[in-house]
C-alpha cells in the first residue's frame, strides 16, 4: 500500500477498471452531484411501477423488464434487467429473490448485480414501491425503489439508480455509466450485516464494494440522505508533472499560501504550500491552467502542454485585491468621562 485514500477520494478500481465516485470527491471531475428525480406517481412522478409484490417479510418479487436502449456492462451489452423488491438489479434475467445481502464480489448472490442497497425489504401496500422511467430528454432509464420498508423495525428507505445510454456518457472503455441515489437511508439491519452498496460482474470474481456491514473501504463517505455515487471505467492514463510557484504580484516574490490551480478539464487541482509552491500529476495532453484564491484576482494560462514523464513548470503572480482587515481590540471605558477623546484600539492588517 502507497499513500492512504481518504473519503474524498475514489473506491477502486476492481480488476476490470471500475471506480466508485461519490459527491464527496469534489477535486474528481468524475464525481457525481446529488440531484434527486422522483418518478413514484404518489409523489408527483411520471414513473410505472415495476409490479412487484412483496408486500410482507420473506415476499420477495422479482421482474424483469426491457431497456429502452442498449448498456454495456463488465463488457458485456444488455437490453434487459432484472429489478428485486430487496434493492438491487441484476443486469440481464434471473428468477433470483435473495434477500440476504452479503459482501462483493461473493459466490451467494446474482451475476452481475448492481446493489443499490441490498437488504430484506418490502413494500407498504398503499404507498411507495419500485418504479422505472425512461428520462427521454436526459437519456438515462430510472429505477427507484420508494419508501420502502426495512425488515428491521418497518423503517423507510428511499433510493435509485440510473443508467445511462452509453451512446451518450460512457466509462472509458465504453461500459455505461451507473449513478445511485439516496433519498431516504436507515443502517439499521444490525441482525444481517445492514445493507450492501456496489456492483460484481457476471462470474462473481470482481466488483467494488462500496459498503457491506455499514463499513467503508477508504474513499467511501457515509451512506446516508444526499448521497450520490457514480459506478464508471477508468483507464490508466499516461501521465507527467506539473509543479510551479504562485505569487503576490506585488512584489513578485512573496508566495501565495492554499492558492488553487486546476487543470481544466483533466479533474486534477493542486492546493500551493505557504510558500506559493505547488505540484502534481497530470495526464498527458494540453489543457488551461485557472489560479484562484478569495484575496486575489483570478488568473488563466492558456495551451499548457503535458508530456509523458517530463516535468512542466507553470508560475503564477496574481494580484492582491484584498482590501485591509479592521479588528477593534478595545473599547474606552468612558463611564465617567463624558467628554472625550477617548483612545480606541484597532489592528488593521
Amino acid at each position: 500500500t502507497v499513500g492512504s485514500a481518504s473519503s474524498t477520494d475514489p473506491v477502486g478500481p476492481d480488476n476490470f477498471g471500475y471506480y466508485a465516485f461519490d459527491n464527496t470527491d469534489t477535486s474528481y471531475d468524475l464525481a457525481p452531484v446529488y440531484d434527486w428525480v422522483e418518478i413514484d406517481p404518489g409523489e408527483g412522478g411520471a414513473g410505472s411501477s415495476v409490479g412487484l409484490t412483496d408486500f410482507s417479510d420473506y415476499g420477495d418479487d422479482t421482474r424483469t423488464i426491457s431497456l429502452p436502449f442498449e448498456f454495456g456492462y463488465y463488457g458485456e451489452t444488455f437490453d434487459q434487467i432484472s429489478v428485486c423488491s430487496n434493492g438491487w438489479i441484476s443486469m440481464g434475467q434471473t428468477y433470483l429473490r435473495h434477500y440476504r445481502n452479503w459482501t462483493i464480489p461473493s459466490p451467494g448472490s446474482m451475476d452481475n448485480m448492481i446493489a443499490v442497497y441490498w437488504d430484506d425489504l418490502y413494500q407498504q401496500s398503499g404507498t411507495g414501491g419500485v418504479f422505472y422511467w425512461h428520462d427521454v430528454a436526459n437519456h438515462r432509464f430510472i429505477v427507484e425503489w420508494s419508501q420502502m420498508r426495512n425488515h428491521v423495525n418497518g423503517v423507510t428507505e428511499t433510493f435509485q439508480v440510473l443508467l445511462y445510454d452509453p451512446t451518450h456518457i460512457a466509462g472509458d472503455s465504453g461500459d455505461g455509466l451507473i449513478v445511485t441515489q439516496y433519498h431516504t437511508v436507515n443502517q439499521v439491519d444490525w441482525e444481517n450485516g445492514y445493507g450492501t452498496v456496489g456492483i460484481q460482474n457476471e462470474d462473481r470474481t470482481d466488483g467494488v464494494l462500496y459498503t457491506y456491514w455499514n463499513n467503508y473501504p477508504g474513499g467511501a463517505a457515509a451512506l446516508l440522505a444526499g448521497r450520490a455515487i457514480a459506478f464508471r471505467t477508468v483507464e490508466a492514463q499516461v501521465q507527467g508533472v506539473l509543479r510551479g510557484s504562485v505569487v503576490n504580484s506585488t512584489d513578485g516574490t512573496t508566495g501565495v499560501d492554499r492558492a488553487m490551480v486546476t487543470v481544466l478539464g483533466s479533474g486534477r487541482s493542486f492546493m500551493s504550500t505557504v510558500s506559493g509552491q505547488y505540484q502534481g500529476n497530470v495526464p498527458i495532453g494540453t489543457y488551461d491552467l485557472a489560479v484562484s484564491h478569495p484575496s486575489f484576482l483570478p488568473d488563466t494560462t492558456y495551451g499548457v502542454e503535458i508530456f509523458e514523464g517530463l516535468e512542466t513548470v507553470v508560475d503564477f503572480e496574481i494580484v492582491d485585491i484584498a482590501g485591509p482587515e479592521f479588528a477593534m481590540t478595545a473599547m474606552p471605558d468612558n463611564s465617567s468621562d463624558t467628554s472625550g477623546p477617548y483612545d480606541v484600539g484597532v489592528d488593521i492588517v
